[in-house]
């Protein structure tokens, strides 16, 4: 449906002389924009869009080319090997422009549909033909603010005949001074600009450019395990600017975002500024998007990408607690954790299907069915935690094992579903039409096939029955989604390398709508049984049944859509480190990006995730307790969860909240101010679930007038009532907190002392020793104040001391 944009002037199309007979100018007006191409003999056309303006303000510009370069090339490149093996980031290409020179042809109005349409060609060095193209711009019906734009290239038949790997090159103007945020999780840089930004679904790796461990596990493990600075788990073709100018390109295809000074070729476009995208495709499909303010930008990225769902209150009233090891281990753990008094909303089992043991050490079955071996007593043990208000999670991927191939194994298993997946081919095949096998470390495994409608069914049935209905799971990780190999063949004909990046999203697509199934069939039990009590008297259950509108799952992996499918990410497998490439510090630049394009409700495993043992020396990564309280204190001002996890190993030496009265004293505290702020968080997730604005926000969003803020990637905003500065490095005591200029009186929730800034900037040295982290609320803030009464009801503010 095309929106109708009224606007007095005529639909006509104007070509303009200017000056002498060589350069000719086209001003085409559709809707509140006008689109001006310039062509120059012997050069490149020049295309303009910028918004009418009837004021005497200038006319804003949304969309521009660089002068005198070609603002669309056809490409070929040769790959020399998978751009994804088991999961891992190892893409390599050697490119070549087939085309250097564009003409514009034809330019074209529909009158009806507000859009405008270029016919034109691409030319070779030499001036031969290589392609013909189309490219339109055009208004869309969901906001005035936007223009939707596609690119279609057709390689004549011998061009088709001479490239291996075409690639569509787009190239446009920006600014000197724009700065580009956004991309996803973008882990160890929150500014983008300089940068070369590949958007690829992808393991993140273990270091992240983080030396020597990166190298070391790329060289002598595998190509990709160690990961780089732009390795994520959930890239997004979508940035933003201090301009306030989107692009958004809605192409699943690998795609580079080009931010540096050259071009892919090494030339230098007159030295102006430009972006150059590079797509994996001779069709482009995206979005230009001009607004007032970043979070108007946020709103109208997230109109595309679909927003979170509140999430259920119960996961705002404490801890989620990650354990493992069976029945009497965890029910030992958590009663010394409910004697320490730690506020506990769930604990998550993610070995609810049991463990093998292997040379990498202990790993999940990947087995989807309760394993009553490893808990035996499980309705009883989690009845209880009920009894307390307490909720037991689980863990699912879209990945199957063989539980039969384990001989040393917790597993006494009942369905095989690994073999029941290779028999109706539920799962992805490679070139010979066989299971394609692949690994992760000691695991062989096949990947459940999203494409195929009935492979879809019998994953959403597995997830019914096994983790809600017999598992009475209120909750899982959803975990995975990265490691479709572009060589792939999928059930429904459409190339891997094309849907690999979409596969997160249609997985989290599947739990989304196993859920709503659930609720279906639970709608439908309670009016033949009259009530719940009845249907659930004829289970002979010791539980009620679970509400699936009660269940949360928290994904990692994700792409453009991924929002309107999952009420919470979580941000991956950070090492047990501080560092800002994959240790803490990464955390909040991962957050923080990711929260302008459309994940709004976040949260990352405290304490971190990676353990490394056993390694050379300055490799050895263990959790520390104070690295585990940090991180703890980090988690419980403005994300969707408060969860822990073991890690990866199960070491005495790694630090875990449990290990004694005082580590369970201080994550008790920190829990408790978790929940403290439950009405705040759910009052700032319905604003998310309704314009997509983060919990967790850059300072930018609210204080972009004030220079300084734009790189601030250290501390943040939750909302706009609290401003919080963690600890981020070890051994510090103090923080230095910056408070924008014209952004009022603020006060520290520890001390009570006031900060009041006028018309400069202001950084103040807070002290900040373990279990008083740097966080102040906005003077008048009526959750700031109640959670200030808080703490000193709870006397968590004794033996603070800052003179201020």
């Amino acid at each position: 449906m095309i929106r109708t944009v009224s606007f007095a002037v005529c639909f006509a199309l104007c070509s303009i002389l200017v000056g002498a007979t060589d350069v000719k100018t086209t001003v085409t007006e559709f809707g509140q924009y006008l689109f001006t191409e310039t062509n120059v003999v012997g050069h490149s056309p020049h295309l303009h869009i910028e918004r009418k303006n009837d004021s005497k303000e200038k006319s804003v510009r949304l969309w521009s080319t660089v002068e005198g370069y070609p603002f669309l090339q056809l490409g070929d490149a040769v790959v020399p090997r998978p751009p994804i093996l088991n999961g891992n980031y190892q893409l390599e290409e050697t490119t070549r422009f087939v085309s250097d020179k564009v003409t514009v042809d034809t330019i074209f109005k529909d009158k009806d549909e507000e859009k405008v349409v270029i016919y034109g060609q691409l030319l070779a060095p030499d001036m031969e033909l290589v392609a013909h193209y189309t490219m339109t711009f055009e208004i869309t019906a969901l906001t005035s603010e936007q223009i939707q734009f596609t690119v279609d290239v057709r390689p004549t038949d011998d061009c088709k005949t001479s490239i291996q790997n075409p690639r569509t090159f787009l190239t446009y103007a920006t600014d000197a001074d724009e700065n580009f945020y956004g991309f996803g999780e973008s882990f160890s840089h929150f500014n983008l600009k300089g940068r070369r930004v590949p958007i690829l679904v992808s393991e993140q790796g273990v270091g992240r450019g983080e030396q020597p461990i990166t190298d070391y596990l790329n060289e002598n493990v595998a190509q990709g395990v160690g990961g780089d600075w732009y390795t994520t788990y959930a890239p997004k073709p979508i940035y933003i600017t201090n301009h306030n100018r989107t692009v958004f390109l809605n192409n699943s295809e690998v795609s580079f975002f080009d931010l540096t000074a050259t071009g892919a070729d090494g030339s230098v476009a007159q030295g102006l500024p430009r972006v150059q995208i590079e797509v994996w495709s001779l069709q482009l499909l995206g979005y230009l998007m001009q607004s007032s303010t970043m979070l108007g930008a946020i709103e109208a990225i997230t109109e595309l990408t679909g927003r979170q769902k509140v999430p259920p209150a119960w996961t705002q009233e404490g801890a989620v607690v990650g354990l493992e090891g069976g029945t009497a281990n965890v029910t030992s753990i958590v009663d010394r954790m409910y004697a320490a008094g730690v506020p506990m909303a769930g604990i998550w089992l993610q070995d609810w299907v049991g463990l093998q043991h292997s040379w990498d050490g202990d790993r999940l079955i990947w087995n989807w069915e309760l394993n009553m071996d490893h808990y035996p007593g499980w309705d009883d043990m989690v009845s209880l935690w009920h009894t307390r208000g307490t909720r037991v999670l689980t863990y699912m991927s879209p990945f199957f094992s063989d539980p039969s191939a384990y001989s040393n194994s917790t597993t006494a298993f009942r369905h095989n579903f690994f073999q029941e997946g290779i028999a109706n081919k539920y799962f992805v095949q490679n070139a010979n039409h066989t299971t394609y096998l692949m690994y992760s470390l000691s695991i062989q495994f096949a990947m459940l096939d999203l494409t195929n409608p009935a492979a879809v069914v019998w994953m959403q049935d597995i997830i019914i029955n096994q983790s809600v209905e017999e598992g009475h799971s209120s909750g899982w990780m959803c975990d995975f989604g990265e490691y479709l190999p572009f060589d792939a063949v999928l059930y429904s004909g459409e190339s891997a390398a094309s849907f690999h990046n979409r596969f997160p999203e249609e997985w989290g697509a599947l739990t989304y709508r196993a859920l709503q199934e659930a609720q279906r069939r639970r709608a439908e039990k309670t009016l033949k049984h009259n009530s719940l009590e009845s249907a659930h008297a004829t289970t002979g259950s010791t539980l009620p049944p679970i509400d699936p509108a009660d269940v949360v799952y928290f994904m990692r992996s994700a792409w453009i859509q991924s929002p309107r499918y999952a009420a919470v990410f979580w941000l991956g497998d950070q090492l047990v480190s501080w560092d800002s490439n994959d240790g803490l510090r990464s955390a909040l630049t991962g957050a923080l990006s990711s929260g302008l394009v459309g994940h709004a409700i976040t949260h990352s495993d405290i304490g971190g995730y990676t353990v490394e043992l056993d390694m050379p020396e300055g490799m050895n990564y263990i959790r520390t307790p104070e690295l585990l309280k940090r991180w703890s204190e980090f988690s419980a001002f403005g994300f969707g969860l408060f969860r822990t996890h073991i890690g990866s190993s199960t070491s005495p030496v790694d630090a875990q909240v449990y290990d004694s009265a005082e580590s369970m004293a201080h994550f008790a505290e920190f829990a408790g101010i978790f929940g403290q702020l439950k009405e705040y968080r759910l009052e700032l997730m319905q604003e998310a679930a309704e314009t997509g604005h983060p919990l967790v926000r850059p300072l930018c969003l609210h204080y972009g007038y004030d220079e300084a803020v734009w790189n601030l990637t250290e501390q943040y905003l939750v909302g706009t009532q609290f401003l919080a500065a963690p600890v981020l490095y070890e051994g510090a005591t103090s923080v230095n907190v910056y408070f924008p200029k014209f952004s009022g009186s603020w006060v520290h929730i520890w001390s009570g002392n006031e900060v009041t800034v006028h018309d400069t900037g202001l950084t103040v040295t807070v002290p900040a020793p373990i279990g008083f982290p740097p966080v102040f609320y906005r003077k008048g803030s009526v959750h700031g104040m109640q959670l200030r009464n808080y703490l000193i009801k709870m006397n968590y503010t004794q033996g603070y001391l800052w003179e201020y």
